[in-house]
């Protein structure tokens, strides 16, 4: 696994275009939610989140593990309604072709 991004450098380029976008683009993110995250997605959170507005922060959860042991079939059901949230997320919906375009070799994990 390449981790050249992870250095010093490619922080530094990650967290200016965090500051960019939090100054021109402030209010354009309701809610922004990652099911079924890698503990190492986790410990990364843990590095870029400071750099965020706090307010920014409190928008934005990662949940690891399962939908409903990591809470997160629950805080999608709060957000969205139940019609609408694709099956594979804990939800009813259950368009032809899929609600949501996922990759068959992910939705084979969800």
């Amino acid at each position: 696994m390449d981790r050249s991004h992870a250095r010093r450098d490619g922080l530094a380029v990650l967290r200016r275009a965090i500051e960019i976008d939090q100054r021109h683009f402030p209010e354009t993110l309701h809610r922004f939610f990652i099911v079924n995250a890698p503990f190492v997605l986790k410990a990364v959170w843990a590095l870029v989140a400071p750099w965020l507005d706090p307010h920014t922060q409190t928008k934005i959860q990662i949940f690891g593990g399962g939908l409903e042991a990591s809470g997160a079939a629950a805080a999608l059901r709060a957000e969205i309604d139940d019609e609408n949230l694709p099956a594979f997320l804990g939800g009813a919906c259950r368009c032809p072709g899929g609600c949501v375009p996922v990759p068959q070799a992910l939705r084979k994990r969800l």
